[in-house]
């Protein structure tokens, strides 16, 4: 399994961990292996900065409420 391929099933299963529909990113895995390397890289970038938005957008949600005096 290419560098490029776990990187992109890495994304898409923090994807899935973030609410996004499984199936429609199971096409991704597929469609990835029809493009080229450039392609590849751009689909990659492209999630990385959908996984961003939508773990940022997360946060906004649910902050984070630290407790003074206790570990994270």
């Amino acid at each position: 399994m290419s560098a490029d391929f776990k990187a992109l099933n890495s994304l898409l299963d923090q994807l899935i961990g973030l609410g996004e529909n499984p199936i429609e990113l199971d096409f991704w895995r597929d469609f990835f292996h029809t493009l080229n390397e450039n392609e590849k890289k751009a689909l990659i970038s492209s999630f990385t900065r959908e996984v961003k938005d939508l773990e940022t957008l997360s946060r906004k949600k649910n902050p984070v409420k630290l407790d003074r005096g206790k570990a994270l």
